[in-house]
């Protein structure tokens, strides 16, 4: 038997799950920000990370009608960040180096 709490506790998680995919993949956008030398650069990826995640679990509760940050929720945030990390993000770079392998340049003598 389901209870109306745990129904609202996969609900929660999955939100928190797209939360921990999102962030990754802002992450990853942001990525030449952070390998510049630059310090300014750094922090500012660094801080627009932070308030992005922090946004979209604001809207996560929200849209769940939750009031407080739960441990399952945290272990939601970044089992979708290892998600995108260890699985997604692989298989879209597989998938772009095959499109990048089928896309050859003619060579110039032919």
């Amino acid at each position: 038997m389901i209870l109306w709490e745990t129904a609202f506790q996969a609900e929660t998680f999955l939100a928190f799950l797209a939360v921990g995919l999102a962030s990754a993949l802002l992450c990853d956008l942001a990525s030449p920000a952070l390998r510049s030398s630059s310090v300014a650069a750094h922090v500012a990826a660094d801080f627009l990370l932070c308030a992005a995640t922090g946004i979209l679990c604001f809207f996560a509760l929200a849209l769940t009608g939750r009031d407080s940050l739960r441990l399952y929720m945290v272990l939601a945030l970044f089992g979708g960040a290892a998600l995108y990390r260890l699985g997604i993000r692989r298989l879209i770079a597989f998938l772009w180096k095959i499109c990048a392998g089928k896309r050859k340049k003619p060579e110039r003598g032919e």
